[in-house]
């Protein structure tokens, strides 16, 4: 017969003296046997019992019921035993066994991990108990972890139980968990050593932690600062300038803390052993020497560098090309044979030989520098291992992300041409030049498709702000007081006129064409300035850029004032990427008046209205890679204005 929590043998009264014997001990060896297949295996480590049958105590047959027979059993029901009120929610959304469905030990065992990593108890166990009617009750057993009541800070006078607080997992009404409090513990000792407390002692209260409290108790011991920062046995850059390199600096009243940093340390280390091995000495190592002063409050940071040899440059080969002779990509090579060893220049190199499959539109080959040792001491010899890859051309070019921007004020910056070679040094160029036009911030042209000997480039875009309103007021001895107020917008379109009032109020008008506008305005009491600018940089699309700026200018002196008012026209013209010329024509009226007693007489002879015209010639050559932010290349440029040259004698 089978009672509600155990498991029975057969059925009847168990006899008695020796054969009565026999079967309890039949009985109990079937029921350890199925314990033991049951329930032995751990499912999740120490804190989760696999599943487990409940043997029957008191047996009445010999009949023995496998483990086996329990599979396809239907499951009558499932309890939870053992948890919170709160937590039943939690652990009934873990489980995967439900009322009427077959019994499968597999998904109990999931069923069971599952419910321990919550991480709220402290084992996690389950009961497959046989019925009458031939089911089972699947019951799952936790024990809760202990709730957390409180979360209580000592010994700290340094930085408020606010600020440790804040760095803490531990939370009022969690439960108490290993990992939690020492994670903290890790946290509130970073926090203290950031601020200079270098000996800090952060412990677990263990008394109060059964009753959920969980108590920091922390000594925070002398607050240290560096004093000094040395380099030893530095030969190859002046102290300086690895001071300036690295992170660790000493106390400089308001200006630095001087706190001691184990992650700056260690960065401090690998930068100073980089810059070491990019000079040359390969077998540098670098390490740190702290010395304490007697009240523990002063430091000194010595980094002891162990530079070694500085090696230089033996054999410099090329392996893997195919398409170009090895003497043709040597020549772009800057590394020779006989000079100390530079990482800049291998860097250089390899860029370099890129350059020349890029500009041939291989457009997925790579070069990998290869450095080896020589047999000779000081010597390394390099490599650069070239993975050709076959050249592709352009498809179409995609732009994506110029949201307030035409497209074609995007393809004019754009070096790249349907039909052509897939060039990445113009891919390179077209990214930096979509950049100079100041309206997008981020830019990038990456090859897609999957065509045998094309690639489409699509260019993504990040639109950003290109309208400005400034306002701001100075005042100076020479000039008074003096306000600005600037309206400036680089995504200008003078063709788009608004079609209501609300267009022009919310910036949706005159915008989209990538011209220039601005007015500025500085008024003030003895200086004023009102100019109004327009600029087209491609007229047309052409190579041909127009700007005009009007405006008016006008000073107060103590014996006289002088107003300005006119216009400048510039005409410009691009041959190429590099080279442009400029043809401005200035016409101003000049009124020298209001003049007092006292004046000068040079001052005096130019009173009244005067006209100046102006003639200004221009030719700039430029091969910087960024007009805003450049890194290489050269700017160089020359003018020339001829005065009087459209008439006027002033």
């Amino acid at each position: 017969m089978l009672q509600k929590s155990v498991v029975t043998f057969g059925a009847g009264r168990a006899g008695r003296g020796a054969l009565g014997d026999q079967r309890l001990w039949k009985v109990a060896a079937c029921a350890a046997v199925l314990a033991l297949t049951l329930g032995a295996e751990p499912l999740f480590s120490a804190t989760a019992a696999s599943s487990q049958v409940a043997a029957a105590s008191r047996p009445a047959a010999a009949t023995v019921i496998k483990p086996s027979v329990l599979a396809g059993w239907p499951v009558a029901r499932v309890e939870i035993r053992g948890n919170r009120p709160s937590d039943l929610t939690a652990i009934e959304n873990q489980i995967r066994v439900t009322a009427g469905s077959p019994y499968n030990r597999a998904e109990v065992d999931v069923d069971v991990r599952s419910i321990a990593s919550l991480g709220r108890f402290v084992t996690v166990r389950a009961q497959v108990i046989p019925t009458e009617q031939h089911q089972v009750i699947v019951r799952y057993m936790v024990q809760e972890r202990p709730e957390i009541t409180s979360v209580l800070i000592t010994g700290n006078r340094h930085i408020k139980d606010k600020t440790i607080h804040e760095v803490l997992l531990a939370r009022t009404g969690g439960a108490v968990d290993q990992f939690v409090y020492q994670s903290d513990i890790r946290a509130i000792t970073k926090l203290y050593r950031s601020r200079g407390f270098n000996f800090v002692r952060v412990v677990l209260g263990k008394k109060s932690l059964a009753k959920g409290i969980i108590k920091y108790e922390i000594t925070e011991g002398p607050r240290v600062r560096i004093n000094d920062v040395s380099f030893v046995n530095n030969v190859a850059f002046p102290d300086w300038y690895l001071g300036f390199k690295t992170d660790t600096k000493s106390h400089l009243w308001i200006i630095r803390s001087g706190y001691l940093r184990q992650n700056d340390l260690r960065h401090d280390e690998g930068e100073i052993r980089k810059l070491y091995q990019d000079r040359g000495y390969l077998d540098c190592r670098v390490d740190h020497l702290l010395q304490y002063d007697p009240t523990l409050r002063r430091l000194k940071v010595k980094f002891v560098i162990q530079h070694g040899r500085r090696y230089r440059v033996g054999k410099v080969q090329i392996s893997g090309n195919t398409v170009f002779s090895t003497p043709v990509l040597l020549k772009h090579v800057t590394m020779r044979s006989g000079k100390y060893w530079n990482h800049d220049l291998v860097k250089a190199s390899q860029q370099a030989i890129a350059d020349i499959y890029g500009r041939a539109g291989y457009l997925y080959s790579q070069v990998e520098p290869q450095f080896a040792y020589s047999s000779r001491p000081g010597i390394a010899n390099v490599t650069f291992v070239i993975t050709e890859g076959k050249p592709y051309h352009v498809g179409r070019v995609i732009i994506r992300g110029n949201t307030a921007v035409q497209d074609h004020v995007v393809r004019r910056q754009v070096r790249l041409f349907p039909g052509g070679l897939y060039d990445t040094v113009a891919v390179r160029n077209s990214v930096n030049r979509i950049h100079d036009t100041r309206l997008f911030p981020h830019a990038n042209i990456t090859p897609i498709g999957n065509e045998p000997n094309t690639r489409d480039a699509l260019v993504t875009l990040q639109q950003g702000q290109t309208g400005r309103f400034m306002i701001g007021a100075g005042v100076s001895t020479d000039a008074g007081l003096i306000g600005q107020v600037s309206l400036s917008q680089d995504n200008f379109d003078i063709t788009d006129w608004p079609h209501s009032w609300s267009e022009l109020l919310h910036g949706q008008a005159f915008k989209g064409n990538g011209q220039f506008a601005q007015i500025l305005l500085e008024p003030g009491t003895n200086y004023q300035l009102y100019k109004v600018t327009f600029a087209e940089p491609y007229l047309w699309d052409s190579p041909y850029s127009f700007r005009n700026s009007a405006y008016f200018f006008t000073e107060l002196f103590n014996s006289y004032n002088l107003n300005r008012g006119g216009d400048r026209v510039t005409f410009g013209r691009r041959f190429g990427d590099h080279l442009s010329t400029t043809l401005a024509f200035r016409g101003e009226t000049v009124q020298v008046g209001n003049l007092q007693s006292g004046v000068a007489p040079e001052i005096a002879a130019q009173g009244g209205w005067h006209l100046l015209t102006s003639v200004k010639p221009g030719i700039s050559y430029y091969t910087t890679d960024s007009s805003i932010f450049p890194t290489r290349g050269i700017v160089a440029s020359a003018t020339w204005e001829q005065y009087g040259a459209l008439g006027g004698v002033y």
